[in-house]
């Protein structure tokens, strides 16, 4: 009799391992940490760059896995040719040979062209990519693993927002510089102007030095603003950080000062539509997530417009003697 109550509590338990075992290998593996790998364009301590750091990271958070990240950052405003691109595909070949990850996120236009080019890499792990700018579909035609969002300018809002701030408006002054993020913001400007020709008149400051810049500025007539585009390297080849010039324009303006991206925030700006780079962070680790849940990134669309907002200053409202009553709809302070 004891034995065969020895043997029916074995047959039992062996029931309940067999029911409990599989799912708690399940749960296990559904606890296992995800790899992320974050690839920057640029460099820590740039506002752009940190603040899409700060969006990937307070999403990421929030996840209900187990995450562990790493992080890279390509340092493409301070070195950039082939032969730096191609020793840093090989440090990056050998440095995570033995690393899997689940999903690679890459912030601005370097990191996503140097992916698209450098698979070796990461071969075959999913890619969501922020920061794109003029993104077109051919660009991820034969890459399956891709997915993201573009980096979208709110030029056309940030002028429009301009007439409605100041009614008498009828020149706009635009701030820009030779490089290739220049050009080819003067490039979005160009094509929006047209719109507006029976009603502004578009001046552009270029190829000067800082010094000519600020003299300019000290002195534009009353009915005016300025557009800063971007300006990091004058005439001389002198190289200012994103604030920085913001900071010496701002500060020698006599008109305000508008922009389209969050990191001119407190350095003088009016606002604008602005382009953020938290917001940019939080939708691609929002995708990032998507894909550890099981989703192709194949299957997930693009987002190709960016989460904009319109956001003002109050100090500087407050300068140029402002009321808020003036502010487009769903602006922030």
């Amino acid at each position: 009799m004891v034995k065969l109550g020895f043997l029916r509590i074995l047959f039992v338990m062996s029931i309940i391992i067999g029911l409990i075992f599989p799912a708690a290998i399940k749960a296990a593996a559904q606890m296992e940490a995800k790899r992320i790998l974050i690839l920057h364009s640029y460099h820590r301590e740039l506002g752009w760059t940190d603040n899409i750091s700060q969006g990937i990271d307070k999403k990421l958070k929030n996840s209900s896995y187990p995450i562990e990240t790493f992080t890279e950052y390509m340092d493409t405003k301070r070195i950039f040719d082939d032969r730096y691109l191609e020793n840093l595909a090989g440090l990056l070949t050998y440095k995570y040979q033995d690393k899997k990850f689940d999903v690679v996120i890459s912030s601005d236009d370097h990191a996503f062209h140097f992916l698209r080019h450098h698979n070796r890499i990461f071969n075959h792990t999913p890619v969501v990519f922020c920061g794109v700018n003029y993104f077109k579909d051919e660009f991820i035609a034969n890459t399956p693993n891709f997915t993201g969002l573009v980096e979208s300018f709110g030029i056309k809002e940030t002028i429009e927002a301009a007439l409605t701030i100041h009614p008498n408006l009828d020149k706009i002054y635009s701030v820009v510089d030779g490089t290739v993020t220049g050009k080819a913001s003067l490039k979005l400007l160009n094509s929006v102007i047209p719109g507006f020709k029976d009603r502004l008149k578009f001046i552009t400051l270029t190829d000067l030095d800082m010094t000519e810049v600020v003299d300019k500025v000290r002195q534009l007539p009353q009915e005016s603003v300025v557009l800063l585009l971007a300006f990091t390297s004058d005439k001389s080849g002198n190289t200012y950080s994103l604030e920085q010039s913001a900071d010496l324009i701002t500060a020698a303006s006599n008109r305000p000062v508008y922009s389209f991206w969050d990191f001119h925030l407190n350095h003088g700006i009016l606002g604008g539509m602005l382009t953020t780079g938290e917001s940019q962070g939080i939708a691609a680790a929002d995708l990032a997530l998507r894909i550890l849940d099981g989703e192709s990134p194949a299957n997930i669309p693009v987002i190709k417009t960016s989460p904009n907002h319109y956001i003002f200053d109050f100090n500087t409202l407050k300068k140029f003697g402002l009321s808020t009553s003036n502010l487009p709809p769903g602006y922030q302070i």
